[in-house]
């Protein structure tokens, strides 16, 4: 609610109204002045002159109200002291909510703060009662749930995509389980013969295959056993299995390789992905030269395996060729190519796989390979061990014998393929966390009254922020009683998250956390909880909520905002990889406009910042193309903040003495006309936005502070 007709005269009389709500229904009303409203009587006993400061801060997207105290006699209430009232008696007034109003001329008054009682104290003659900001917020830890095994149950919002299923019958190379968008579900228990691990509050119903990190192999390997759903322990404890030796089977390739001789080209070709590629060995012999011997010495190849974590159960090694073969005016006993494997890599155990004698129609595709098994035909266990390397080797002949200096072949050998199939196991002391690759938490009431569906997953920061005021706060008002929400939904529609939470934390520092990712404010307009407002700067605006000039301040004061705040250059990791231990993604973004035009060094002015729920936009590093400061600010991460703090801003602050202006309040957006001076600096006032950063409210005053945003068009 806001004033009507009554700030719109020359002269007010204000009066504050503290009422303080006491258990069993009882009220303590007081004032500055008697006065009765509503047909309730206020007893004007305050003694000092209390202020209410608001403030929001840009740079680290907060809010916060200042915490009030006021001073009253000892005075008779009812049938004894107010004293006596206060503590010690049949009512309690501790922790009790305090609601603050503001009534100009007698008319209908307005709230103007919310608090609780924090303390009572008193001396001789004066009695003292601190007030503490009212935060519902306040004492409220996440996850709140816990499994049979005394742990928490994990929460996790965003969009997550799993690896394909891959198994050692029906492998899958590791080269294409490409995604790292999973979550963490740490181990819960070992019952029926099968490994639980805790993956969430919620019923994941499709892509919920848990997965094994692999860090040797940097891979989110699938196992092998596992299920697309979770299961419910007891609500709401969800989990998902796999088998008792965490089984997975995968294919993997080489990643290193030496050609020893530097006989074949494109050998790092078959470390890729791409089947189309191979490396090659070739050799021709032409008309009028005597002949040609290459002995497998001379032509070895070393192809390098990584060493994947766990048990080596079972084990396919796999070398596929394919060679094409010239061969004119030579008998097959004059001609001869040969393929060598040495599937141990040592070099003296090479095995003659393949050998060719006379011309093929075109390429010819062969393909070997070599198993080891753990367990014998006898049933006996075997050791067996992570291949090393497989090390290739070709020889040559090519001698004129029956028709002397006639013979002509061109010989080509192709390696296309050179991988390992495993089965691996792991004990369960290895195991700390498989990983999900199902969606995060699916919004579930608030958006209903929105005309969203429910079922769908939150994806996006300033949605899962709501969620959280939602579901975990009771905060449930919906759209129409939100203020900012619709501009701030259309602004950051792109400002994606993936978050999740295994450890206790507070609920407000994971708000201010999402708040500062996703560059907005959460606050309670005057501190009701039934005004929830959520506060960012547009991309552009069109009009101010109030134009302000120099007859209605007094003892304005302007100045730039501090140099040493600056950041122009931010090294920004985000996109938090699983395991917690790192970032997928890291940018170097940058303002050289401004570094240039205040002549900050390469080393100087560079801030590292760590994001841990924002996955998108992707930053951009501005170093070339359009610069950061044409950008808009909702962009990017780097965009948004750059426009608060990238380079230097006006700050005006001032009393109000124009008393229509008390509606002033916390985001909103001014401009100044027919200042003195007309100009800031050398910077015109006109069409110049600034937000109202800070408000300070006494008895009949009202104190601001606006900061420059962006312009008016």
């Amino acid at each position: 609610m806001a004033y009507g007709n009554e700030i719109k005269v020359a002269s007010i009389v204000e009066n504050w109204l503290f009422e303080i709500e006491g258990t069993g229904s009882n009220t303590l009303r007081l004032s500055f002045a008697d006065c009765t409203v509503s047909d309730n009587f206020y007893y004007g006993v305050i003694l000092n002159k209390p202020s209410i400061r608001e403030s929001i801060n840009l740079s680290s997207s907060t809010a916060k109200t200042s915490n009030v105290s006021i001073s009253i006699a000892d005075f008779q209430y009812n049938d004894g002291l107010i004293s006596e009232i206060l503590f010690g008696g049949s009512i309690y007034f501790l922790n009790q909510t305090v609601t603050v109003k503001s009534m100009i001329n007698s008319e209908t008054p307005n709230v103007i703060g919310y608090f609780k009682v924090s303390n009572i104290s008193r001396d001789f003659d004066k009695i003292s009662i601190e007030m503490l900001t009212f935060n519902p917020f306040n004492n409220i830890d996440l996850p709140t749930n816990k499994t049979s095994r005394n742990n928490y149950v994990p929460i996790q919002y965003g969009n997550y995509t799993k690896n394909t299923n891959t198994t050692y019958s029906s492998p899958q190379f590791t080269q294409d389980l490409t995604s790292t968008d999973y979550f963490p579900a740490p181990y819960h228990r070992s019952r029926g013969g099968v490994e639980q691990f805790s993956t969430s509050t919620h019923q994941i119903g499709s892509n919920a295959e848990l997965a094994f990190y692999d860090k040797n192999l940097d891979t989110f390997i699938p196992f092998t056993t596992t299920s697309s759903a979770t299961d419910l322990s007891f609500a709401p404890h969800h989990f998902n299995t796999t088998d008792k030796f965490f089984t997975r089977g995968f294919k993997y390739r080489p990643t290193e390789t030496t050609d020893h001789h530097n006989v074949w080209t494109n050998e790092d070709d078959v470390l890729d992905n791409n089947t189309g590629n191979y490396a090659q060995f070739s050799q021709s012999l032409s008309s009028g030269t005597e002949g040609i011997t290459i002995i497998k010495a001379n032509t070895d190849i070393d192809y390098i395996f990584p060493k994947p974590q766990g048990i080596l159960k079972d084990l396919v090694l796999t070398v596929k060729f394919s060679s094409s073969h010239l061969v004119q005016n030579l008998t097959t006993s004059e001609y001869s190519s040969r393929i060598y494997i040495d599937w141990t890599g040592i070099g003296d155990a090479f095995e003659l796989v393949e050998e060719k004698n006379a011309s093929t129609a075109g390429f010819v595709a062969t393909t070997y390979t070599k198993t080891y098994a753990s367990v014998g035909d006898d049933g006996e266990e075997l050791d067996i061990n992570f291949p090393e390397t497989i090390k290739i080797a070709i020889g040559y002949t090519a001698v004129n014998a029956s028709q002397p200096n006639n013979g002509v072949t061109n010989t080509i050998i192709r390696i296309t393929e050179v991988s390992s199939k495993v089965k691996v196991q792991s004990e369960e002391k290895d195991i700390e966390f498989a990983y999900c690759g199902g969606d995060g938490l699916p919004a579930t009431g608030w958006e209903l009254v929105d005309g969203g569906s429910t079922g769908l997953a939150i994806t996006k920061i300033h949605e899962a922020h709501r969620d959280m005021l939602y579901r975990f706060a009771d905060i449930t008002a919906d759209t129409s009683t939100i203020d900012g929400w619709t501009d701030l939904a259309s602004s950051k529609s792109a400002w994606l998250i993936r978050y999740w939470l295994l450890d206790v934390k507070s609920l407000q520092s994971i708000l201010t956390q999402l708040q500062y990712e996703g560059g907005f404010i959460f606050r309670f307009k005057r501190g009701n909880i039934a005004e929830p407002q959520y506060i960012h700067i547009k991309n552009s605006y069109s009009s101010s909520d109030y134009t302000i000039t120099k007859a209605d301040i007094s003892n304005p004061v302007v100045n730039l905002t501090n140099y040493k705040d600056l950041q122009t250059r931010s090294d920004i990791n985000y996109q938090k990889y699983p395991t917690g231990r790192r970032y997928k993604t890291g940018v170097r973004a940058s303002s050289t406009t401004t570094r240039t035009n205040y002549g900050i060094t390469a080393k100087e002015n560079i801030s590292d910042i760590s994001l841990d729920a924002y996955v998108a936009p992707t930053i951009d590093a501005y170093t070339s193309g359009v610069p950061v400061e044409n950008a808009n600010n909702n962009d990017d991460f780097f965009a948004y903040y750059h426009n608060i703090h990238g380079e230097p801003k006006i700050e005006i602050s001032a009393d109000l003495i124009n008393y229509k202006f008390f509606n002033l309040d916390i985001g909103d957006i001014v401009d100044f006309s027919d200042m003195y001076p007309e100009k800031i600096f050398a910077k015109s006032f006109t069409n110049v936005a600034f937000m109202i950063t800070s408000i300070q409210r006494k008895l009949g005053a009202l104190k601001f502070k606006a900061r420059e945003i962006g312009t008016i068009s």
